[in-house]
């Protein structure tokens, strides 16, 4: 954790964790078996293991001649990072979709994957 600042100059550590070792790692966990076992399978991929998690909400209600809302636009996210083992990067992906079947993890997710895929086909553009 940082101390809020308004240049960038200069940073100062308030605490250098705020999580116990035993909580990120249950975190950890969950958020691999999205990718292996859960909603955001297909976020993953065979170049290497990635985790993270899936999002849905409804964004816009239309409603009838008999005023009942009808939802007619999500919002669907996929937030995840990679390689699972050793993070170097973190992306999301959002996406607003008009009507059904809306999915962050069928949808979102595998925009995630085309990426992850692409970075690890293309190391050459992150040298450090």
């Amino acid at each position: 954790m940082v101390k809020p600042m308004l240049y960038t100059d200069s940073v100062e550590v308030i605490n250098p964790q705020i999580a116990s070792k035993g909580s990120i790692a249950q975190i950890q966990f969950a958020l691999e078996r999205t990718v292996t076992q859960g909603l955001g399978r297909k976020a993953g991929t065979r170049q290497m293991r990635v985790a993270g998690t899936v999002g849905g909400a409804q964004v816009k209600i239309q409603y009838d001649d008999r005023g009942e809302g009808i939802p007619v636009e999500y919002h669907v996210s996929f937030c995840g990072y990679f390689p699972a083992d050793k993070p170097r990067y973190s992306m999301i992906v959002s996406l607003n979709k008009q009507g059904l079947p809306a999915s962050g993890g069928g949808m979102a997710g595998v925009v995630f994957h085309s990426v992850a895929e692409w970075i690890a086909t293309h190391p050459e553009v992150f040298k450090e």
